[in-house]
């Protein structure tokens, strides 16, 4: 079991999928070439993940044409810690980053689940 066996829970099916290392190593390294990827970690522990990303749906960037559009994903993978305020601390931190240090135009929250 990987850390984050709780990863991929399907908001529509309410179903657990675990991630071999492998399955992980392979997302992240493409991810990792088109946005910043960072792991969230909780006393030295990974307990979820985000992304800071261009903006990749095309209802989005047609609204938005000549800008830096981003967005974030984000997963908090150990349950125990939801509704903690751990990914209202995440956003505001990437949020931050996005604006100050990367210059974007803008940050757009796709809705929760977009994909």
């Amino acid at each position: 079991m990987t850390p984050f066996s709780e990863r991929s829970q399907s908001a529509s099916r309410g179903r657990l999928t675990a991630w071999s290392m492998a399955d992980m190593q392979r997302l992240y390294r493409g991810v990792s070439q088109q946005a910043y990827v960072f792991m969230i970690e909780l006393a030295g522990r990974p307990i979820g993940e985000c992304w800071l990303q261009q903006m990749n749906l095309e209802r989005v960037t047609a609204r938005f044409v000549g800008q830096d559009v981003r967005r974030i994903d984000l997963m908090i993978g150990e349950k125990a810690l939801w509704g903690q305020g751990w990914g209202t601390r995440v956003i505001a931190l990437l949020t931050r980053f996005a604006f100050e240090e990367c210059g974007i135009d803008v940050m757009y929250e796709p809705e929760i689940a977009d994909y």
